[in-house]
């Protein structure tokens, strides 16, 4: 019997949707010193040029125009972004290793060191002898970073072919987390969150319309992001727009089936008190922004993901915040947001690498109105 293989926790943003050196920094490698190394590298790869909103807003326009009863045919081939296929990602990543050595080749000496810290590759070799001849860090190591760094300049319709590439074409329905995470390390991305919004929500159709390149018969299916930190900040200073305003735009107009968040950044679903740089009074609205989240999950249906494991934070005074129990009382007194695993359920914690939002993918019938509108089966 064939079966239906769903995907309910990837991710296709790149550098130009994330606070990238705090996040390779903070979040990726929690501030240890080897980060440092690792986000100078990052800088320098990314410094020449990550596929921007405007570059995939233009291609996936594009794309979509080759559709409907109003279609015309592309004046030429859709550009293929930095790197226009998976299997030149190696050329492309030795190519820039090459010139980080030419260029900087103390960068390249510490990077080898930074990822022998971490396990990654094994330590440099001693200083070479006086004719030079002796490597000065382990290429294969080197390399695998270099590679690393490249993908987050990719356009984000290349990511989702890399990703449909990698499972060889089985998997029929992907759901990217978008993640807001600029709040907590005090640097925003230069694509915002709405015009992320924008852009996943015409990848998504591009997946039904079958205009996607490379990802076969895959749909992709995204959740918005939520960080009740950016909605205290903007309920603070009075936004005309907030960030609650955005996510309940996103699941009611634009199709997005679900809601992530990540308490790792700083702020647990229930019982928020005050600490440096947050007065009682903004951790009781805190709370309260919560509560109101959660509670319209339940009311309009809306499927709630939020990382819970204590691998990306972006602090050590953060570890620990969200856990399953927390979310267990915040679920208290709603009904429909139950944060036990298992299909059909409104709260959906990862824990230890476990993504529990699992939902028989025949079974949309519960979904918001706007969501069973998008035609999510991937037939």
């Amino acid at each position: 019997m064939d079966n239906t293989v769903v995907d309910i926790h990837c991710h296709m943003f790149n550098a130009s949707d994330l606070p990238i050196r705090g996040f390779v920094k903070y979040v990726a490698l929690h501030g240890d010193p080897v980060s440092g190394p690792l986000a100078d590298l990052a800088d320098w790869i990314l410094s020449s040029g990550t596929v921007s909103y405007a570059d995939d807003l233009a291609r996936v326009n594009t794309l979509l125009g080759t559709t409907g009863p109003h279609a015309v045919a592309p004046l030429k081939a859709p550009p293929a972004g930095l790197v226009a296929s998976p299997d030149r990602i190696d050329a492309v990543a030795t190519a820039k290793l090459n010139m980080l050595h030419t260029q900087h080749p103390d960068l390249t000496g510490r990077v080898a060191t930074a990822m022998a810290a971490i396990n990654a590759g094994p330590p440099p070799p001693p200083a070479p002898d006086a004719a030079g001849l002796a490597p000065q860090f382990d290429v294969n190591t080197v390399l695998r970073a270099v590679r690393w760094a490249t993908l987050f300049t990719r356009s984000r319709l290349d990511l989702a072919a890399d990703y449909a590439s990698v499972f060889g074409d089985a998997v029929q329905l992907a759901v990217p987390l978008m993640v807001d995470l600029g709040t907590s390390l005090g640097e925003q991305p230069p694509t915002t969150i709405a015009q992320q919004v924008e852009l996943f929500e015409k990848i998504s159709r591009a997946s039904m319309l079958d205009v996607l390149p490379g990802v076969g018969g895959m749909r992709v299916h995204p959740f918005v992001c939520f960080d009740p930190l950016r909605q205290l900040n903007e309920v603070k200073t009075g936004s005309i727009r907030t960030a609650f305003d955005l996510i309940k735009l996103a699941v009611t107009d634009y199709g997005f089936i679900g809601v992530k968040v990540y308490p790792p950044m700083g702020w647990r679903p229930t019982g928020n008190t005050a600490r440096p740089g947050l007065t009682q009074a903004d951790a009781d609205t805190l709370n309260a922004i919560v509560s109101d989240l959660a509670a319209w999950c339940e009311q309009e249906d809306v499927p709630l993901t939020a990382h819970c494991n204590n691998s990306n934070y972006a602090s050590p005074d953060y570890v620990g915040m969200g856990q399953p129990d927390e979310w267990a009382r915040t679920a208290e007194g709603l009904p429909g947001l139950a944060s036990q695993p298992g299909p059909l359920r409104r709260c959906a914690p990862e824990c230890g690498g476990l993504r529990v939002a699992g939902r028989d993918p025949q079974s949309y019938d519960d979904l918001h109105p706007a969501v069973r509108r998008r035609r999510l089966r991937p037939d």
